[in-house]
């Protein structure tokens, strides 16, 4: 919870907060042992993770580790790393944007990703940006219904 936290880090919880996230959690990124990063994922509102997402975050970013560690070329280290949390940003914001989908319009999570999907394809824009429409406020939930 970023509101609980701006003691302890100030100028970062400005900046997210300011930014419209409310929570983040971290998962430390670690090589032989040693903390080399952090893995870190925001959310627009406070979001308690379950064990299982705790796992799966370490699984993440003992994942990006290893990638990055097998490779000496820096620009291409630089890519991966840029590639891997963008596809882990995106992930991240399309379930979230799902289950807000599921929550508002009381359905299953199946159904809040067919009509996320169907929106996107209907508005001829991407699944990722109609997911970051709806995780910022800028898209309401009850617009998909329209178009399914």
């Amino acid at each position: 919870n970023l509101e609980d936290a701006s003691g302890r880090w100030p100028a970062f919880t400005r900046a997210a907060l300011g930014a419209g996230f409310r929570a983040v959690h971290a998962v430390p990124m670690r090589l032989a042992g040693d903390a080399v990063g952090g893995l870190n994922v925001f959310y627009a509102s406070v979001t308690p993770w379950q064990e299982w997402q705790q796992r799966l975050g370490q699984v993440l970013a003992d994942l990006t580790v290893l990638g990055l560690s097998q490779d000496d070329d820096p620009a291409r280290t630089h890519r991966l790393a840029e590639q891997t949390l963008t596809t882990l940003n995106d992930r991240v914001m399309l379930a979230h944007a799902t289950g807000m989908v599921a929550g508002t319009l009381d359905t299953s999570t199946d159904e809040a990703r067919r009509l996320l999907f169907g929106y996107a394809t209907a508005q001829r824009s991407t699944v990722r940006d109609v997911a970051h429409r709806l995780t910022s406020g800028n898209l309401e939930a009850a617009a998909l219904q329209d178009t399914a």
